[in-house]
């Protein structure tokens, strides 16, 4: 064996045995890495919401534009995507209003209300101040058919 060898773990083990002081120093800088890449799995997940709300205002732009026949074709891209955490609240309502068919945004105590519309349907998402994007509605436009009296 080489002496710088032995030398070198004899001093990792003067180190542990003598200075208890140096592990706590190891030990912090360990905590402090693994909050660094904590941040940045932050910072990764939020921007991968926002991703995943961009996709859903585009999808519902694609319905719009093709006009199902049935308002259950809202509910299937909404299932597809809903709920949505973590999201950054501005970029959400920035994403939002950037779609062709957004209507309008309302702001309430605990979230807000996104609206988006065309000609026969109106479909709205609610978008918690805590950056949660639920509770999707869709509703047609046209006034209930009525029987004809006899």
């Amino acid at each position: 064996m080489h002496p710088e060898n032995t030398r070198m773990q004899r001093g990792w083990s003067d180190l542990a045995g003598s200075n208890p002081l140096a592990w706590v120093v190891v030990a912090l800088l360990l905590v402090v890495m693994a909050d660094r890449r904590d941040v940045r799995a932050a910072q990764s997940t939020v921007q991968g919401y926002s991703e995943t709300a961009r996709n859903l205002v585009a999808e519902l732009d694609r319905m719009f534009v093709a006009d199902p026949d049935d308002l259950r074709a809202f509910y299937v891209v909404t299932d597809r995507y809903i709920p949505v955490r973590n999201c950054d609240v501005n970029d959400v309502i920035s994403i939002s209003q950037g779609s062709r068919f957004f209507s309008a945004v309302f702001d309430a105590a605990w979230a807000f209300t996104l609206s988006f519309e065309n000609e026969r349907y109106v479909v709205t998402l609610g978008l918690t101040k805590a950056g949660e994007i639920i509770l999707p509605a869709a509703r047609t436009r046209r006034p209930a058919i009525r029987p004809r009296k006899i």
